[in-house]
């Protein structure tokens, strides 16, 4: 009996504990405003990338592609090709006419991306839990190893998502405002995030699932701010559609990957026939998807509870910012099931990593919020010990991947703004191509090689007439690095 008693005193005061705990924290967010928040994460996010001096910055092909468009722009020439949005490449061009063409420059501008992309969460965020789980979902983001080495990359991967976001925000605000300049915002931003890569098509019928998932979005006033989207979506599209029908490109360029003339389910993934790549989509593809995220992602156990959590709660009649953000969370699932197939780069999949974390904070929101308000004795037992339960999962799932581990690849501890180029574009090829600037007269024929023929464009500043080898006059590339 004794030993009976004890354990309830315990089991009172680690809820008693939980309670103060709850208050201390609600207090120091209340007396922080959201601008102080949204601050601070920036603040963190350029610290923690400035501890990073020595870290490669990894270029693919298509990096160089965007980079020698850019160039070209910056320069006062047309593109040279029209197989995606421009929205990435004029960022690039406008950062080069300012500071100069180098890879620095292009880093800390595509860097710049990856900020947008989470303070642009954490705003989403803040609109539907408040500054308690935006402050969460924020600092989990910026500490997220996997997330920041994506981000390490020149491409388009956080900039498409980080329009999504924006689009969002400004559709919620418009449907509980009735303002139809949110819903004019919310469509131009969302033609910028497929003006920046064609796969943000699947988050189109956004506003249509908002209908479902709550009342505010039904009303007439709301179906007018849709109409205003959609309407503002096609205006800024159709302005990239004269610009390709006018350098006589397809019409189809504007779908880049996914237009019809690239054929993809057939010739990259090899499936005969769209039903039944589709059927192994949402079948294997997902499973496959899901264990290389609990393999890739240090908290992913704890985003599939918070997943789970956030859907039991969206049941309740008081869970409509639940449903809302669900309602967002299902044009994931395109995304998440095809990546599973073809596992190309967890870049393909950033908007997905970036959605899910608020689930994780959500949860812990619900599980405290549960605690502290006046319920039976075991429905406040079973929530502290689910509460505790997740600190363990949170711990295994931490230590599994070593701390040190993680520190390591999210920073490399030395403070500094050097990037190394990597990739295609590494030291050897800057050297190279610097040789080529002193040495080799401009105008003059450069044979680069497929695999240099971006690094070698850009480091040279599109100076020379690059062409195939065997022609007269020619450096051949891999004969100078020799």
């Amino acid at each position: 009996m004794e030993a009976g008693h004890l354990g309830k005193q315990r089991v009172e005061g680690f809820l008693r504990r939980m309670v103060i705990i709850r208050e201390r924290i609600h207090n120091l967010l209340n007396s922080m405003k959201t601008p102080h928040l949204f601050g601070g994460i920036l603040l963190l996010l350029v610290v923690l990338s400035a501890f990073n001096y020595g870290r490669s910055s990894n270029i693919s092909n298509n990096g160089g592609k965007y980079l020698i468009q850019a160039v070209r722009i910056s320069q006062g020439n047309p593109p040279s090709h029209y197989d995606r949005g421009p929205v990435y490449t004029i960022i690039l061009a406008g950062a080069f006419s300012g500071f100069g063409i180098n890879i620095s420059v292009a880093h800390w501008a595509t860097q710049l991306t990856y900020f947008f992309a989470i303070l642009s969460m954490f705003y989403f965020v803040n609109l539907l839990y408040g500054r308690w789980v935006a402050s969460i979902t924020g600092v989990l983001l910026a500490f997220s190893p996997k997330l920041f080495l994506l981000s390490w990359r020149i491409g388009i991967d956080c900039l498409m998502p980080a329009f999504v976001f924006l689009s969002c925000i400004f559709y919620i605000k418009g449907g509980r405002s009735h303002k139809k300049l949110f819903f004019l915002l919310s469509g131009i931003s969302y033609a910028l995030a497929f003006l920046t890569k064609e796969t943000a098509v699947f988050y189109a019928g956004f506003p249509l699932l908002l209908i479902f998932a709550s009342s505010q979005f039904r009303s007439r006033e709301s179906l007018t701010g849709m109409t205003i989207h959609f309407g503002s979506s096609l205006a800024v599209i159709s302005i990239w559609v004269v610009c390709i029908l006018l350098q006589h490109q397809p019409f189809w360029h504007i779908m880049g990957a996914m237009s019809p003339e690239r054929n993809l389910v057939n010739k990259y993934f090899g499936y005969t026939s769209l039903g039944s790549y589709l059927y192994d989509m949402f079948t294997r593809g997902f499973v496959v998807t899901y264990r290389l995220l609990l393999r890739e992602i240090v908290l992913f156990r704890v985003v599939v509870l918070g997943i789970s959590a956030t859907v039991i709660s969206a049941c309740f009649p008081n869970g409509k910012n639940d449903r809302i953000y669900l309602a967002l969370v299902i044009p994931l699932l395109p995304f998440i099931s095809a990546y599973g197939l073809y596992q190309d780069h967890m870049r393909h999949i950033i908007i997905a990593i970036i959605m899910l974390f608020p689930a994780v904070g959500r949860m812990i929101q619900l599980l405290i919020g549960f605690c502290a308000k006046p319920r039976p004795k075991f429905a406040r037992v079973i929530a502290g010990c689910l509460l505790a339960g997740l600190c363990v999962v949170v711990i295994t799932a931490v230590g599994k991947h070593k701390w040190e581990n993680v520190v390591a690849d999210r920073i490399t501890r030395r403070l500094g703004l050097t990037i190394i180029p990597g990739g295609r574009f590494n030291r050897h090829i800057a050297a190279v191509s610097d040789w080529l600037n002193r040495n080799v007269p401009r105008g003059s024929h450069v044979c680069t090689g497929g695999k240099y023929d971006h690094a070698v464009m850009f480091f040279t500043k599109l100076n020379y007439a690059y062409s195939c080898p065997n022609k007269p006059d020619s450096f051949l590339i891999t004969d100078v690095i020799t």
